[in-house]
């Protein structure tokens, strides 16, 4: 099988429970091989691009692509990889003046 590049941007891309991510829209070549090495997905969920790397696929047709669960954290575990901490009613605080 294979698809032209028109076809692959209406591809649907979920995860293997179920959630839906949004739908194919880029993708990323490698330049030693020219196969795809990256797709890009717009997510409505999240309002972002998505990367998700050929590895993570588990199936893919024409009219779907489904992908590891792990391909989407949730936003607190997003935040403690990144070391974000939300805390709320609190100031900046300057650490240093300047001269």
């Amino acid at each position: 099988m294979t698809i032209n590049e028109k076809q692959l941007k209406k591809v649907i891309v979920e995860t293997q429970s179920g959630q839906v991510l949004g739908k194919v829209t880029d993708f990323q070549l490698d330049p030693a091989t020219g196969v795809i090495a990256q797709y890009e997905v717009k997510s409505g969920l999240l309002s972002q691009i998505l990367l998700i790397n050929k590895e993570q696929i588990i199936s893919f047709d024409e009219n779907k692509m489904i992908v590891e669960d792990a391909v989407v954290k949730t936003e607190s575990e997003t935040q403690e990889v990144l070391g974000i901490n939300k805390i709320e009613g609190v100031e900046p605080a300057i650490t240093s003046e300047m001269e």
